[in-house]
């Protein structure tokens, strides 16, 4: 499993549920900017791009499909 699968994973299960894909990349977001500031690296290896509902990385439908 990536990392970045994992790190979804855990906001899954942490969230109690499922989560709609642009929340999930929003929370996935503002992980990694926490952790940025925090750890000084982020915590997955999303590349976001600014999008019109929010950061987004196409890379979220590989992690999602490996869940």
């Amino acid at each position: 499993m990536s990392r970045n699968a994992r790190v979804l994973e855990l906001i899954i299960s942490r969230a109690g549920g499922a989560v709609a894909r642009t929340r999930l990349m929003k929370i996935a977001y503002m992980a990694d900017l926490l952790a940025w500031r925090v750890l000084g690296d982020a915590i997955s290896e999303f590349h976001y791009k600014h999008n019109h509902y929010g950061p987004f990385d196409s890379a979220i439908y590989a992690a999602v499909e490996a869940l």
